[in-house]
């Protein structure tokens, strides 16, 4: 896969955090999910629990199933997973916007019972790229408090809870 191939797939760039940083997609570095293989060098580098996932050079990639986005901001690299984290004013819950959520192409995927103004949406496909290029819709539409893609990020020197 040639990085234009790559990048025709996803955005060039997201917004992240509240501050609104924003993350250009890598042209190097792409990533799959690591199947669990005695036979193999790749080591997971990215966790979300269930699921682990390795970086990849883009030119090594020969096809798009399963191939999610990397975006970089300096040394700091992130797997986009295509789930979204909303959080709108306190006296509207994401359930009662469900069906504008649904006409631009997005679902719920949890609330939490103690804040159900804010939840988890990814794309009703399940496609990472709709999910991310539904982004400016989302925001011009529903008008969120904040609006966040889940980057997935290497532990780095952050304490775990074993420290």
């Amino acid at each position: 896969m040639t990085p234009k191939q790559y990048s025709s797939r996803f955005p060039i760039s997201i917004p992240v955090g509240s501050s609104g940083e924003i993350y250009q997609l890598s042209d190097k570095l792409c990533a799959t999910e690591s199947a669990p293989a005695d036979n193999t060098d790749e080591q997971p580098e990215y966790s979300d629990g269930p699921h682990s996932y390795v970086l990849k050079q883009i030119n090594s990639v020969t096809e798009f199933t399963g191939l999610l986005p990397v975006y970089e901001k300096g040394p700091d690299i992130g797997i986009a997973t295509g789930q979204i984290s909303i959080r709108l004013d306190p006296e509207i819950t994401v359930l009662s916007i469900a069906s504008t959520l649904k006409e631009l192409g997005y679902q719920i995927l949890s609330t939490p019972g103690y804040a159900p103004h804010s939840g988890w949406l990814a794309s009703s496909s399940g496609e990472i790229s709709q999910s991310l290029d539904g982004l400016n819709a989302l925001t011009e539409k529903i008008k969120p408090r904040h609006l966040e893609v889940q980057l997935l990020r290497s532990r780095g020197g952050r304490p775990g809870p074993e420290d």
